[in-house]
């Protein structure tokens, strides 16, 4: 937990939670805090190993963010509020909590439209069976390249636009990560130098506005 609140709030906060409260205040990320045992912890190496920070500023936020994969983490990063949007920007996954302001959700990878978090959760779960999907149909069928063949190419471009236009454009929760997941592949295809006309011209015959689509997708 990383939080402007002070520091006993912060503790009671992840103690009501079931959360751990080995947190600390915001002078330990920059080496002032008077305490010995601390000031004696590597920053890098109490940051991976607290359970959170109180008192923190949008700064101490970002550098969370990004000392931790230096330490070879993945980070995720959670936020409603315009100071959240750079820590948000940086993560690995930036997830912005329902009624999240436009700074936090413009820097984020996923946007949750339902109050809490465990719709996290439901996401993550939807999009592991998507990808073991794919994965079990690559290895049953094998994979070719058609990158020489027009037809074949504009046939493979057709069915990604298809199978987009024929997701479902809202739901509960996070139903629509596969219209997500399409949308997204569709913009990295049309980013493709070779495939872009193809892509264009395939989602105007569909009726697919590729640009409005692929401005921000919520889970």
């Amino acid at each position: 937990m990383i939080t402007d609140d002070q520091l006993a709030i912060g503790k009671e906060t992840s103690r009501r939670l079931g959360m751990r409260t080995s947190m600390y205040p915001s002078a330990a990320l920059l080496g002032t805090v008077k305490d010995s045992n601390i000031a004696s912890i590597p920053v890098e190496e109490l940051i991976e190993k607290a359970d959170g920070f109180a008192g923190v500023f949008p700064e101490h936020k970002y550098e969370i963010v990004k000392k931790l994969p230096e330490r070879k983490h993945i980070v995720g990063m959670t936020g409603d509020g315009v100071n959240d949007a750079p820590a948000l920007k940086k993560a690995d996954i930036g997830i912005a909590v329902a009624d999240a302001t436009d700074a936090a959700r413009g820097a984020s990878d996923i946007v949750l439209t339902e109050p809490g978090l465990s719709v996290i959760i439901s996401a993550v779960l939807t999009s592991r069976a998507i990808f073991q999907r794919m994965k079990n149909y690559t290895d049953k069928f094998g994979v070719r390249s058609i990158r020489d063949n027009n037809d074949e190419l504009m046939g493979a471009v057709y069915l990604q636009v298809s199978i987009i236009s024929q997701a479902p454009s809202s739901s509960r929760g996070c139903d629509c990560t596969l219209q997500c997941m399409l949308t997204g592949r569709l913009l990295r295809l049309r980013d493709l130098h070779t495939l872009k006309e193809h892509v264009e011209s395939v989602a105007k015959l569909k009726g697919l506005d590729i640009d409005t689509a692929g401005h921000h997708y919520t889970v």
